[in-house]
């Protein structure tokens, strides 16, 4: 019987509320900054929108580089 080698996943859990949202960004980088990164990424209200934009510009984006974004794509900026 042949075996395969599993690698265990990591999700991350993003909460709302605009204080913990833009929080969320920090943890991010910190958790890039480690080499962690996860594979799921999945919240609500801000944190769905902050982790969507971190997910894409794969943990790159700063504070006001997810802001500009989340402005453009609800066409308020």
């Amino acid at each position: 019987m042949a075996y395969r080698r599993r690698y265990k996943k990591i999700g991350l859990v993003l909460g709302g509320g605009a204080a913990r949202g833009w929080a969320h960004i920090g943890a991010i980088r910190a958790l890039h900054d480690a080499g962690i990164k996860p594979d799921v990424v999945c919240g609500t209200s801000i944190g769905a929108l902050v982790g969507a934009v971190m997910k894409t510009t794969r943990g790159q984006a700063d504070a006001k580089t997810v802001r500009d974004l989340i402005l453009e794509r609800l066409g308020a900026s």
